[in-house]
């Protein structure tokens, strides 16, 4: 946790989901910013989501700003069956659940994020013809991962997906190091971490969902991280959902223990506006 550079901003908004902030909202107060609404539309299966992230000044709170701001969130889009909005919110900040719950969001999972700072050793061992390694030049192996992103996490809540040139962009990222699964017909499974000063994020595993049930991403997860200085000043981190047991468990077994917990809320458009009617 911490501030936030200028870089830092610039390279979140320049995320192909953020489109340069289009559908972004800010509040202001005598020519000051005291309200900001991030948020980013997607489509899950036919089923689109509006995820949202509101930001309010402490000494404003209480004037039904973050009211407004979703207010503004709502106009973003025609009003339809399919469309909910998505949120998550600290599980200790009972303000910003109160806040949710009043406009009618209800809790459906957690994002939980976790920490190794001693990487457990692994006994498996790679099966002949298999190989993991760094590419040098992540952006090659952009069609590779989109495809096997967006069939991977297909089911997931918070599923986005990416198309090759879009993947490109962040795998382009200077912070982005790639480590890729393969044998010598195909790429099986990526690993995406960013390097941060003190830590590194283990931002996405995925594997082949035709090859799952065979230890790769384990094993894939293992070796990108071995050749890490791994200890209490330089942790790796990463988030999981609370509903995806499997990878859960792997996180586990190689010495992740949970450090905190995020409650992901939703609400169908439809009602939300209402409730919004209701409040103004």
């Amino acid at each position: 946790m911490g501030p936030i550079s200028h870089t830092q901003w610039t390279s979140f908004i320049g995320r192909p989901h953020n489109h340069g902030g289009r559908d972004f909202r800010i509040a202001v107060r005598d020519d000051k910013i005291v309200g900001l609404a991030e948020s980013s539309l997607r489509d899950q299966n036919g089923q689109r989501v509006r995820f949202f992230k509101l930001l309010v000044e402490p000494s404003m709170r209480c004037q039904r700003i973050g009211t407004a701001l979703i207010a503004e969130l709502l106009s973003l889009d025609t009003l339809a069956d399919d469309l909910s909005f998505q949120a998550l919110v600290a599980n200790q900040w009972t303000d910003g659940i109160a806040f949710l719950e009043a406009f009618g969001f209800c809790h459906i999972e957690s994002e939980l994020s976790m920490r190794c700072s001693t990487l457990v050793r692994l006994q498996q061992t790679l099966d002949v013809g298999i190989v993991v390694e760094q590419t040098l030049t992540p952006a090659v192996y952009a069609e590779n991962v989109a495809r096997i992103h967006n069939t991977a996490f297909a089911t997931d809540v918070a599923f986005r997906a990416y198309s090759s040139d879009e993947m490109a962009k962040i795998l382009d990222e200077d912070e982005q190091e790639l480590w890729i699964i393969r044998d010598a017909a195909a790429v099986l499974g990526y690993c995406r971490l960013e390097r941060e000063p003190g830590q590194t994020w283990l931002e996405e595993i995925a594997i082949d969902p035709a090859y799952h049930g065979r230890g790769l991403g384990r094993l894939l997860v293992y070796q990108a991280l071995q050749r890490m200085e791994i200890d209490r000043e330089h942790p790796v981190c990463l988030n999981v959902s609370s509903i995806n047991r499997s990878a859960l468990s792997l996180y586990q077994r190689l010495g992740f223990v949970i450090s905190n917990e995020k409650l992901r809320y939703s609400a169908r458009q439809v009602d939300l506006k209402e409730r919004v009617q209701t409040k103004s």
